[in-house]
């Protein structure tokens, strides 16, 4: 199947190694995606999760990149797996925070940009709840 990359971004007042902790965890995916509806135990390295698409396993693997930190999100919907990236970079007091999604090129232009949409919330959701914890 052939897939197009989309991206969104937001910028969030907090350093990169807050947001990075945050991000990087499996468990905490529900709280600022609505894809993600809850995660339960680990097994062989994936968390159990119950997403939009029914059951998965899913599991976010840090990627070091020098200043930088990438993270990849994969996700096992029986025989198919699905991955997402986010890359954070830091920025003079906060991180830049990119989105990265694969969707399949055979998508009406409609329901990309209703996920893509769906997406900036969801980075907006991330951004609040970061901005409103203390480092």
């Amino acid at each position: 199947m052939n897939y197009s990359v989309y991206t969104r971004s937001v910028e969030i007042n907090r350093d990169l190694k807050t947001v990075a902790n945050f991000v990087g965890k499996t468990p905490n995916l529900p709280l600022w995606t609505s894809f993600f509806l809850n995660v339960g135990k680990v097994i062989d390295g994936y968390y159990a999760v119950e997403t939009k698409m029914g059951k998965a396993f899913t599991r976010i693997e840090p990627q070091s990149l020098n200043r930088s930190q990438q993270f990849l999100i994969q996700s096992q919907f029986g025989e198919r797996q699905e991955t997402a990236k986010i890359d954070l970079n830091p920025i003079v007091g906060s991180t830049a925070l990119t989105f990265h999604m694969e969707l399949p090129k055979h998508l009406p232009l409609e329901k990309v940009e209703q996920m893509l949409n769906a997406l900036q919330s969801e980075l907006y959701t991330l951004k609040n709840l970061l901005e409103e914890t203390t480092s």
